[in-house]
This record gives C-alpha cells, structure tokens and sequence, in this order.
C-alpha cells in the first residue's frame, strides 16, 4: 500500500506511562499536544487511556459535562460505579457514559486475583446530558478479518462520534475503511494486540494513527490474530487536551 493521505502517527513509546504501588497502570496517549489537523481544527477525541487495575483495584475518574466517556474492557471485566448507578462491562461489551454536571466515576476491578485491562476514550460532547449504556457487540472471533461495530448508532450517544469498530485479522487479512466525506472527519486506529499497515503505515502493538482528508483507508495485518480498534470522529474547533488525572 502506498500512503498519500494525511496522517499523524502516535508510537508506544511516546505513551505517558504511571504505575502506583498497588501495581495499576494509566497510559495517556496524548503527551503532547492533540492532533491539529488545520487551522483551528483538532480531533474531538480529546483523551485516550489505557488503564490495567491490580486484583480488587479501583480508579477513580471525574467526569466532566464537556465529554463523553467510551469504557472498554479488553480483558477481564470492569464495574462502573457512579452516583446512581452500579454495572459490569465485560470484554466485549461497551459502556457509554457522560453527565450534565461534574460527578464521579468508579472504575473497579470485580476479581481479586486477576489483573484486568480497560480503554477509556473521552470525546467532546456538543449537547451534554446524564446518560449511561451498555451495549453488547458482535463477537470479533465470528467476524474474522472484518471490522464488527462495537456502537451500531454512536450518533446517538455523541453527535461527534461517528464510528467505533474493533477487527481480529489473521495474518495478511484485509480491510477497508470508508470514512465520512461530507464533513471533516479524523480517523483514529490503535493496535491492541499484533502489527499493521495501515494506509502504508507500519503500526505496532500500543500505536496510534489518526488519518484525515482519506477517501478510503487500507487495513493489512501483519500477524496472525493482530487486533485492531477504529474510530471516527468529528473535527473540532475545541483545543484543550482532556487527561483523567
């Protein structure tokens, strides 16, 4: 593949990495400023965390009305605990969370013995309301070398949200993505677990790529059970880097 889109490429080792005594870790993947990808414009998704809780371990998150908060396990389990409501999101499910007024959120590990690990996504969030979902996504393993939506109406959660999918690729599996064109869009990639190329970028374990002015974006995986997660936003003319400690 040959790469002539416009892109800005994030590797693991740029990751802000924390660890406390109780063994949990928090990985910010916006060091540095957020992405600008012309005057005034920046991605809407103004946070990424990978964050891994100790058995029993807890993390507390302050929510902030401006955003909205994508939870995904990618392994174990998580309890979502906030001021009026308490739920279990498994591998394979999503929370989607985000309140008119500060509050907090409670992130807890329900196995004592187990570490787990979960992704927490903020975008910016034009209309704020008080919502919480959980939604139950098609399993990955059934749907090799596809990109399986993990929010089938994202729209409804976040008007600047217009794609989350998640795809498990053998090796030299394929795929292509569409974005949006009829309104300035970033398209975001993170390797969770193998190698890619993504629109003739070589992508790692932990990278991040995010693609805009692209008509179409070619997948290719590189090793065998290589996963991968998308999402598509909007641009945005809010500037402010959003990190959750």
């Amino acid at each position: 593949m040959i790469s002539q889109t416009q892109a800005q490429l994030i590797l693991d080792e740029r990751r802000v990495i924390s660890e406390t005594p109780i063994s949990r870790k928090r990985i910010s993947l916006y060091k540095d400023n957020r992405l600008q990808t012309g005057i005034n414009e920046y991605n809407s998704i103004t946070g990424f965390e990978e964050i891994m809780l100790a058995g029993a371990a807890a993390e507390s998150i302050q929510l902030d009305n401006r955003f909205t908060y994508l939870v995904l396990p990618t392994e174990g389990a998580v309890n979502c605990i906030t001021i009026v409501d308490q739920t279990t999101v498994t591998a394979g499910q999503a929370c989607v969370i985000s309140a008119r007024n500060t509050s907090e959120l409670v992130l807890e590990n329900p196995f004592k013995d187990y570490l787990v690990a979960v992704l927490v996504i903020t975008v910016l969030n034009p209309y704020p309301s008080n919502m919480a979902g959980v939604y139950t996504y098609n399993n990955v393993n059934e749907h090799i070398n596809n990109l399986v939506p993990v929010l089938p109406d994202p729209g409804q959660y976040n008007k600047n949200i217009l794609a989350v999918a998640l795809g498990l690729f053998t090796g030299r599996g394929e795929a292509i993505y569409a974005p949006v064109q009829n309104i300035p869009t970033a398209t975001t990639f993170f390797v969770l677990q193998g190698a890619f190329e993504v629109d003739g970028r070589l992508l790692h374990q932990g990278d991040t790529l995010v693609v805009w002015d692209a008509s179409h974006i070619e997948i290719e995986a590189l090793s065998n059970r290589a996963m991968l997660l998308l999402l598509e936003t909007t641009l945005t003319k809010f500037s402010e880097t959003h990190y959750l400690y």
